[in-house]
């Protein structure tokens, strides 16, 4: 399966955004990244980040992909409802019904709170016990609080990547209702 992924960021592009997506799928995916983003403007209303999802989705269609994946953080300002509201709308398009399938999600409020949502999967990444920790999609920085758990003994991408191959995806979605179960279930209708 082919699947072309649009992210932000390089912790996202890393890995581990690709693992939790072959998790979820129960199978290996080719993936291809961002197309450039001239590919991707699209006329008319809707907002920047509903054209931009229907963008990638026509792109990942031209390049003869299976599916579409769009992630973009809810970060915590004034326009974070507004993009969960965007790409929802974007999800449920009917114009692109005959068209790729796509998983159009919004990390609350980073994707970094997946990272730090399973405890098992953190401690078997670092190879010593993590405590869990508090409600991930209300830690205003999971970034550095990720980095204050994992020091200087490796890398944060590293780190990403290996939380994503142990983590458990039920534990994300009952941790990160908001912004990881959504996710999930737009994945899993593509194996309806």
């Amino acid at each position: 399966m082919k699947v072309l992924i649009c992210c932000e960021g390089a912790h996202e592009k890393s890995g581990a955004l690709q693992t939790l997506i072959e998790k979820l799928l129960g199978r290996a995916i080719d993936a291809e990244y961002d197309p450039p983003t001239r590919l991707v403007q699209q006329a008319g209303k809707g907002g920047k980040l509903f054209k931009k999802a229907l963008g990638y989705a026509l792109a990942a269609e031209r390049r003869g992909c299976d599916g579409v994946v769009f992630l973009v953080d809810h970060d915590d300002g004034p326009d974070g409802n507004d993009r969960v509201k965007q790409l929802t709308r974007a999800q449920e398009h009917l114009a692109l019904a005959a068209t790729v399938k796509r998983a159009f999600g919004v990390p609350v409020v980073t994707f970094d709170a997946w990272m730090i949502a399973d405890e098992v999967a953190m401690s078997k990444a670092l190879g010593m016990t993590v405590d869990r920790s508090p409600d991930p999609e209300e830690i205003a920085d999971a970034k550095s609080f990720a980095r204050a758990i994992v020091g200087e003994r490796k890398a944060l991408r590293e780190f990403y990547r290996e939380v994503a191959a142990h983590a458990d995806p039920k534990v994300l979605q009952d941790r990160c209702p908001k912004g990881f179960r959504p996710f999930a279930e737009r994945l899993s209708r593509w194996l309806a």
